[in-house]
């Protein structure tokens, strides 16, 4: 006679600097997922958490708006991703059912992510029965420390981190990329994940910088050893059919100064770094942390964003199987329009050709 017992788990991860409109409140998403309020985790879990368990106190403390580990401006989870499973009590199918859910949260995660500009975060995921709880953080999480909704530069000047927005037209394109993320080869994008990911766990934009840095190459660059930013410039702008080298140029100016000193040098280089900062942005602000925070966010983050995404629609398309793929095709690609037309001396006027530098 088997007398195993089956056991029925409440799966709870608060989600951070998120707003979530009324009508996917309680809505079953992502095929066995819910964002709930974070008031009505009591009601989806019932005794349980009223019992004295340090992971539920945890968990309360990770959706307080205060606690005595938050600073002021630290972000509060209004909201929590939810999910459930009956297993049986066994350690090895919970180990493999935990890890199942740990895959799909990170999908769901960087899907949100790659679909729409703001800031989703999580920390911890939380896991009930009864006579049962743990705790764990996930490929995707972001450090409490790195999670302030705002805060202020050495020059303090205020900085605000943008709400993500969800919508049920962002949640319906979620859900496609979502799909098309679990099926992805686990080998085709792993080292672009890992740094797309660490820019969210980074605070300062100087250390965004470098993680968005090492993405590019690790993607664009991928396989290549000379003429990287020739090739990074030229790459992406075809890719994305439009003009990203200017932002590019600016964005490997900084990252090597950060790279080589730390932060922007007040030298001839670092001052012209800074006037084409404020111009694109269009600031009068000399505060370096306050220029880069906006450039970033407003400028490099999107083309990173675009390149991610529209990468793993091709891979999952069978167009390309990886990055190497993706370069060798974007070369080609590039050849074919700069000899589509060839270069005709004779229809120019031969007294030009100093000015052309011929």
């Amino acid at each position: 006679m088997n007398c195993t017992r089956s056991l029925k788990y409440h799966v709870f991860v608060p989600l951070y600097n998120i707003e979530v409109v009324e009508e996917l409140i309680d809505t079953t998403i992502f095929k066995s997922y819910q964002i709930i309020r974070r008031e009505d985790i009591n009601s989806k879990c019932g005794l349980l958490l009223f019992q004295e368990n340090h992971f539920a106190r945890q968990l309360f403390q990770d959706i307080s708006e205060r606690h005595p580990d938050k600073l002021i401006f630290y972000p509060h989870a209004k909201y929590v991703l939810y999910t459930e499973f009956v297993i049986e009590d066994n350690n090895e199918i919970y180990a493999k059912q935990v890890h199942e859910i740990r895959q799909n949260v990170c999908n769901i995660i960087l899907a949100l992510r790659l679909i729409s500009k703001g800031r989703c975060q999580i920390y911890n995921g939380y896991y009930f029965a009864e006579g049962h709880s743990a705790c764990s953080q996930f490929r995707v999480s972001t450090q409490l420390l790195n999670m302030e909704r705002s805060h202020r530069t050495n020059k303090n000047a205020l900085v605000v981190e943008e709400i993500y927005k969800l919508t049920p037209e962002k949640m319906e394109q979620a859900t496609n990329l979502f799909k098309i993320l679990q099926a992805l080869p686990k080998d085709s994008c792993t080292v672009p994940v890992v740094y797309f990911n660490n820019y969210y766990d980074s605070l300062l934009p100087h250390e965004r910088i470098i993680q968005l840095a090492i993405f590019l190459e690790s993607t664009l660059l991928a396989g290549q050893a000379d003429e990287l930013n020739y090739r990074l410039y030229l790459r992406a702008s075809a890719f994305l059919g439009k003009d990203v080298s200017k932002i590019l140029k600016l964005f490997y100016a900084v990252r090597s100064q950060i790279v080589h000193n730390g932060h922007i040098m007040k030298n001839k280089d670092g001052k012209d770094i800074i006037k084409r900062l404020k111009k694109l942005i269009n600031s009068d602000r000399e505060d370096e942390t306050e220029l880069l925070f906006y450039f970033v966010n407003d400028y490099v983050e999107p083309i990173i964003r675009e390149l991610f995404h529209k990468s793993i629609l091709l891979m999952n398309s069978g167009a390309i199987n990886n990055f190497e793929d993706l370069t060798q095709k974007l070369d080609t690609f590039i050849i074919k329009q700069i000899t589509k037309e060839s270069f005709e001396v004779d229809s120019i006027d031969t007294q030009n050709l100093d000015e052309l530098e011929v």
